[in-house]
């Protein structure tokens, strides 16, 4: 593959190759407008769900921050963490930082009455 190496001396970016076959330019150049329409599909889907969310908040008065975690917390259950999981994991956290938090509390103002 012959190609042209764009030197950056002086500069932090790398080198850059640039292949000098006009089809491996195309080739890339069609991978990077292939990507460029992914990010574009990406962009209104996330347009589609932010109206979903405020269309829900505004019908039902909840907030929409609410529809879009209850939406994350379903895709989670779904393809990752269970909604059990994570409501386990909160639960002990919760143990964890009150035992923590209240006893240095306690700790505290029984250190202050001395």
């Amino acid at each position: 593959m012959k190609a042209l190496i764009v030197s950056t001396k002086g500069s932090k970016m790398a080198d850059i190759i640039i292949p000098s076959s006009p089809a491996d330019q195309e080739a890339i150049r069609k991978v990077i407008e292939d990507c460029v329409n992914s990010k574009v599909c990406v962009k209104a889907e996330g347009d589609f769900q932010t109206e979903q969310y405020n269309a829900l908040a505004e019908k039902y008065g909840n907030k929409a921050a609410d529809y879009r975690r209850m939406a994350k917390d379903a895709y989670n259950d779904a393809y990752s963490k269970s909604f059990d999981q994570k409501q386990e994991e909160q639960e002990t956290y919760s143990i964890f930082y009150e035992t923590i938090m209240k006893l240095n509390n306690t700790a505290s103002e029984d250190s202050d009455e001395e």
